[in-house]
């Protein structure tokens, strides 16, 4: 539902469109920059937009073309690093020319530098190794970590722009009711993999309702669930404007956002999919390792975000409960 939006027509959503074309930098508590994004291209219809989005550490003959969602002023958005995702979610200030958020990151393997140590592959993909290339681990479950962020639009002063915001009153009352909604399991239909997810823990954030969520398979019988059913560590996610944000990757060959949009105990939504890295097996294989030469050092990875939309998600099993 999202890819299809049209052209911006003229008002609020124009104006919105237009001051989120430019440079922004994701800085930190301590005043860091940790990433610069160039947001080049805004489709926009009513209170929804898709942007486009570069980094500018990624190299400019082969730039990740990327793609994010801005719901009433909150922009989300995914960068992915070898062994991480990392996704932001940031309430913007147009007039301040910017505005605070969070940044959730899951680690999803280590990654051991090995550069172009051409020994541990077969010859056939010697010449996809860089100085970057890393041999890289799948197989532990990490938990998630946050911190807060603000997003600043490049020539504004990051130091007036707030890193925190109170809680509107509104999410503060309504929490209770949220988390009878969202606590508990839910089945995430994603095509051909399907996830069940755990919810428990939600608190009120300034952006809406902050949640940790552990996932397993599809298929498994949640009556007979125990820890080696996890496929994921711990993880943060939020609902923000009635859009429920989380991510399911595990270090496969692409990091995976779904934005879905709930009503009640229902949702249907899309899910970004960005590439991970070009990876291949080791010469003499590993179970979930594998070798991997970042996106912006090769030639050989389409970097664009691809959209899957229809991807719905359910309460479900209400009966049982789960205490992780």
């Amino acid at each position: 539902m999202f890819s299809t939006l049209i052209a911006a027509q003229a008002g609020s959503a124009q104006e919105d469109a237009d001051n989120l074309i430019g440079q922004w930098q994701i800085v930190n508590s301590s005043g860091q920059v940790l990433e610069n994004i160039d947001i080049n291209l805004v489709v926009s219809r009513n209170n929804l937009a898709r942007f486009d989005y570069t980094r500018a550490s990624d190299a400019t003959i082969n730039p990740s073309r990327l793609q994010g969602l801005m719901t009433d002023k909150v922009v989300i958005f995914q960068l992915v690093d070898l062994g991480y995702t990392t996704t932001y979610v940031v309430d913007l200030d147009f007039t301040l020319g910017g505005g605070p958020g969070l940044e959730l990151k899951s680690r999803t393997a280590n990654c051991t530098l090995v550069g172009k140590a051409s020994n541990l592959v077969v010859k056939k993909y010697e010449s996809r190794l860089s100085d970057n290339s890393a041999s890289c681990d799948g197989s532990s479950l990490y938990d998630g970590t946050t911190q807060n962020i603000k997003l600043v639009k490049v020539g504004v002063d990051a130091g007036n722009i707030p890193l925190t915001a109170s809680i509107p009153d509104g999410i503060t009352n309504n929490l209770n009711k949220i988390d009878t909604r969202l606590s508990g399991a839910w089945f995430l239909n994603s095509g051909k993999r399907n996830f069940k997810l755990l919810v428990k823990d939600i608190e009120a954030h300034h952006l809406g309702y902050k949640f940790a969520y552990k996932l397993t398979e599809g298929s498994t019988r949640l009556d007979k669930l125990n820890q080696t059913d996890f496929i994921t560590g711990l993880r943060e996610g939020l609902l923000v404007n009635n859009f429920l944000i989380l991510s399911s990757s595990r270090f496969g060959k692409n990091d995976e956002l779904y934005i879905v949009k709930l009503n009640k105990t229902t949702g249907s939504g899309n899910l970004y999919s960005s590439p991970n890295g070009d990876c291949f097996p080791l010469k003499e294989p590993v179970t979930e390792t594998v070798i991997c030469t970042p996106n912006d050092d090769s030639d050989l990875i389409n970097n664009v975000t691809s959209i899957f939309g229809s991807r719905k998600i359910s309460k479900i099993d209400t009966k049982v409960t789960i205490s992780f």
